[in-house]
């Protein structure tokens, strides 16, 4: 038991600097196309979720979005070409990224109650947890859109109450304040969140089993040792 507490640690640790790294490094966890992000990030916090526990998962999904804020502030420009200045808010850096892990976890304890099969109990909260990270998200990003003193202050040129100029590529599109809003959201949505779902549905899934298959190896071999040492 002690040995495996230790063992947890380690895989903890592990996590934890790859979402560090991941979140700092440009260009290793989070791919900018134009306005869009895409990111895996999220990634490590659902294998600490499911193979370790909830509460593991809250505390990844914390540092992850704390170092979301950090380099919200260090390392993104405030410009209308991305959104990404937006998550100087901890209500979408930090907040969902803790609240996603513990959902995925209900869902995972939930799932396994009507499904036998762990292989696909994993790659389904996987693919479950990366659609949840993407909604809380998206979620609360868009009523952080929606706000005119936010898009003033993002030096957006508001027109009037109900129509907004903003350069988009490069390219000035008059978008309606609310509907418009909406579509960029969900063409997010359409695009990065199910891209990072399938591949986190297949990374979470292999590096899962993989941890388990050198847990059962390591115990095997601790267990012999001590037949050894008992003789």
């Amino acid at each position: 038991m002690y040995n495996q507490k230790v063992r947890d640690l380690v895989y903890l640790s592990m996590l934890m600097a790859i979402i560090i790294v991941l979140a700092f490094v440009p260009n290793i966890g989070l791919f900018r196309i134009g306005p869009i992000s895409f990111t895996i990030v999220h990634i490590p916090v659902i294998i600490a979720t499911i193979y370790l526990n909830r509460r593991i998962g809250v505390l990844t999904g914390a540092i992850f979005g704390i170092s979301t804020l950090i380099v919200a502030y260090t390392q993104v420009m405030e410009t209308p070409f991305t959104t990404d200045f937006l998550f100087r808010n901890p209500a979408i850096s930090v907040a969902p990224r803790m609240l996603f892990p513990y959902v995925t976890a209900l869902f995972y304890d939930n799932l396994r109650k009507h499904l036998k099969n762990d292989y696909l109990n994993v790659f389904i909260t996987s693919i479950f947890g990366s659609f949840i990270h993407s909604i809380l998200v998206l979620s609360i990003l868009f009523f952080e859109f929606m706000n005119v003193l936010y898009l003033e202050k993002a030096q957006y040129l508001v027109v009037n109450t109900e129509r907004i100029m903003v350069p988009f590529f490069n390219t000035e599109i008059e978008i309606n304040f609310i509907t418009d809003a909406l579509k960029f959201i969900g063409f997010v949505f359409l695009t990065s969140s199910i891209a990072e779902a399938i591949i986190s549905g297949i990374l979470a899934t292999a590096v899962i089993f993989a941890l388990r298959k050198l847990n059962q190896k390591l115990g095997d071999q601790e267990e012999l040792l001590n037949q050894i040492n008992k003789k």
